[in-house]
């Protein structure tokens, strides 16, 4: 209550809040276990309910742990070069692995059985560098050195989309709504697709060597990107709905013309005429007394089968530099971890 109206007080606020923020990180996280692999770590992930944590390892093996203690369960052998990636699938029933000896292993956890070994990127070298599922489980992506990420249904595991970019991918991702696919290069490109027909939404460029990491929050309208350059890039997306013009139709229809006559005695005129061949004076009254109706409608009617388009464009894009004062590797780290979260 002192603070209310107190210039020199108010000051103190953001170190009291930013002392706060540092107290919750340093006094919540501690380190609980060391897990040693046979060779350097590449990848870490749990599973959906957080009970196992699969590491892959440059020793050409995945390792899945116990969280409660923190023992080894299983041990994935199969691969014969390191192993690059793994990933849960969304119900945790599957685990992928992708490899530097260019396959992609898809696990069941139930029995740890192998269920198919993917083989698509086959090019010299074409080492799996990322593996990806989509939230609802039904898409399964893999990015590779031979510059293309291969989307399959989980399905069959038949490969239901390719994707050709100009550099290795290092990188693949899927926004949590299952909408949007992002993907990062070696040619400092991270691409954005929409996942309905896998069209290209945009470039996000503005990255000076390779972008290593991709990730997504829930709805796909926030892109960030690791770059080899300490920074990390956040992408804006605005989704928008344009209605198209629809112009008017206007018909008119014509339903009946009738004549009348309005003078009846012009009737009687022509109908007691004594001379036959006398010429009549009354029939043309008939024409000029009478009256003509004509019941007329319009219909206007609006075309309402057209599409509305629907554009993802991309805006200015935000960059978290690691060297930069209050935003160190805790800060980028936690920003990432906020959108994996959401």
């Amino acid at each position: 209550m002192a603070l209310k109206g107190n210039a020199s007080s108010s000051r103190i606020v953001p170190q009291i809040l930013l002392w706060t923020l540092c107290v919750r990180v340093c006094v919540s996280v501690e380190e609980v276990a060391k897990l040693q692999n046979g060779g350097d770590v590449n990848s870490v992930a749990f599973n959906q309910d957080n009970t196992l944590l699969a590491t892959g390892s440059d020793d050409n093996t995945v390792k899945v742990w116990a969280t409660s203690t923190f023992t080894v369960v299983k041990t994935l052998t199969g691969h014969t070069d390191s192993v690059q990636c793994v990933a849960f699938n969304q119900d945790s029933g599957l685990l992928a692995t992708s490899s530097a000896d260019n396959t992609v292993k898809v696990f069941a956890t139930s029995t740890w059985a192998l269920v198919p070994t993917l083989t698509e990127h086959q090019s010299t070298h074409a080492r799996v560098y990322s593996v990806a599922f989509n939230q609802d489980s039904g898409l399964l992506a893999s990015s590779s050195r031979d510059k293309t990420v291969k989307v399959y249904a989980t399905s069959t595991f038949m490969v239901v989309k390719t994707l050709t970019e100009e550099d290795y991918v290092w990188s693949v991702a899927f926004s949590k709504d299952s909408g949007f696919l992002a993907t990062g290069s070696e040619n400092g490109i991270a691409r954005l697709y929409e996942t309905s027909t896998f069209t290209l939404v945009s470039d996000l460029t503005g990255h000076p060597y390779k972008v290593g990491t991709v990730a997504l929050n829930l709805d796909g309208t926030l892109v960030a990107t690791r770059c080899d350059d300490n920074a990390v890039r956040v992408f804006g997306t605005t989704t928008t709905t344009t209605t198209p013009t629809t112009t008017p139709t206007t018909t008119t229809t014509t339903i009946a013309t009738t004549t009348t006559n309005t003078d009846p005695t012009t009737t009687a005129a022509a109908t007691t005429t004594k001379d036959a061949n006398a010429p009549s004076t009354e029939a043309p009254n008939a024409v000029r007394n009478s009256k003509t109706t004509t019941a007329t409608t319009t219909t206007t009617t609006t075309n309402t089968n057209a599409t509305a388009a629907v554009t993802t464009r991309i805006n200015a894009t935000a960059a978290i530099t690691f060297s930069e004062a209050l935003a160190s590797n805790a800060a980028s780290v936690a920003f990432l971890l906020w959108l994996r979260i959401w």
